[in-house]
């Protein structure tokens, strides 16, 4: 898992770094399945450098919302987890509906 993650990292940042380049607004980011949320927790580190030296206000940011799309509880859980103590940032939602 660990392989997948460091090599998806560096396109998903750089996708990211081209979409907020490219917009005049802020973004939302949407990610769907996020599984152990080890990836999530990397692109939302990446987010909070790149807000870091913008300030706190949400319309100074480049990303509006990350919302992580994920149908299954345990994943949640570990995405949750994975974010670390203090759970997920403000910018970030995680989402889920139990399947029938």
């Amino acid at each position: 898992a660990n392989t997948v993650i460091n090599e998806n990292k560096p396109s998903d940042a750089r996708e990211l770094l081209a979409r907020l380049r490219s917009s005049t607004e802020p973004i939302d980011v949407l990610e769907i399945g996020s599984g152990t949320g080890a990836l999530t927790a990397l692109l939302v580190k990446w987010i909070e450098r790149v807000h870091e030296p913008l300030g706190a206000h949400p319309t100074t940011r480049p990303v509006r919302s990350f919302v992580v799309a994920e149908p299954c509880d345990a994943m949640r859980r570990a995405t949750s987890k994975a974010l670390g103590r203090a759970g997920p940032p403000e910018f970030v939602e995680i989402v889920g509906q139990r399947a029938p």
